[in-house]
């Protein structure tokens, strides 16, 4: 699922999500209206936090829907070569953004990644919390 309606960041981490659990994700909404899951149409994503949210219709009633699918936990190994999201934090406040990066090497207090960053390929020195392996 692709869509204009996705913001890029919402897009970068749908993507990272492997297909079938995107079609288990939008075959099994919970709609408040119907009291029963559903499938979820009319999609848009945003970023929250570390989270995606789904928003979208209800198939069945066409209520209004949402799904939070969270970050994994914290405290995962990363091993060099690991595909990971680089949570980038942004100037000026506590505004995060999702770059996809590979590990190259860890040490006590970083990781060093390489990162695909608007097309430029780059080096960074991040801290481990910054990163969220990709499933």
């Amino acid at each position: 699922m692709s869509s204009p309606s996705f913001t890029p960041a919402a897009q970068i981490l749908w993507d990272a999500i492997p297909h079938q659990f995107q079609e288990q994700v939008v075959h099994n909404i919970s709609c408040p209206h119907c009291s029963d899951m559903t499938t979820i149409t009319d999609v848009t994503g945003e970023v929250h936090g570390k989270s995606l949210v789904l928003f979208g219709r209800c198939i069945r009633c066409h209520g209004k829907v949402a799904r939070v699918l969270e970050g994994p936990p914290e405290n995962v190994v990363l091993q060099p070569g690991d595909r990971v999201i680089w949570w980038k934090r942004i100037p000026g406040g506590d505004y995060v953004y999702p770059i996809q990066a590979t590990v190259l090497t860890l040490t006590e207090k970083r990781v060093k990644i390489e990162a695909d960053d608007d097309g430029k390929s780059m080096i960074r020195y991040v801290p481990p919390q910054s990163l969220q392996l990709q499933g």
